[in-house]
């Protein structure tokens, strides 16, 4: 993954979750989500992140069109790593719509502005509604 390489707005939402999984929005009770982050540069933080969907086409936070929801711990300064850390239960959002997807929001430190890379895998916990 990598950082935008710029301190405004600095932040790359990459999402990693398959398209197959897009459509579970409407039967989710509440989901979390395990980071594992390693061999990154100096200066990168990531969060775990959430977008949705009315279309499947344009994605955001629920209201502003490109934006995610963040979630879970920041991990920074992992160096070779790996450093891992699991967020707590989220109870599926309103502002979701027909479709959710998941990935991560790369960035850097404050005060760094050169271009910030690591190796990132995210695992998914999803609860269905019974």
């Amino acid at each position: 993954m990598f950082s935008s390489a710029d301190t405004s707005p600095g932040e790359n939402f990459i999402p990693l979750s398959p398209e197959s999984l897009d459509a579970l929005a409407a039967v989710l009770k509440s989901f979390r989500a395990t980071l594992t982050v390693e061999s990154s540069t100096v200066g990168v933080k990531v969060d775990c992140a959430w977008q949705t969907s009315e279309d499947g086409v344009t994605w955001g936070n629920g209201t502003t069109s490109g934006a995610s929801v963040k979630f879970g711990s920041t991990l920074t300064g992992v160096g070779m790593g790996p450093k891992t850390s699991t967020s707590d239960w989220v109870a599926m959002p309103t502002a979701v719509k027909r479709f959710i997807r998941w990935g991560v929001v790369v960035g850097q430190n404050a005060g760094v502005n050169a271009l910030q890379a690591c190796l990132v895998s995210l695992d998914l916990d999803l609860e269905s509604r019974s």
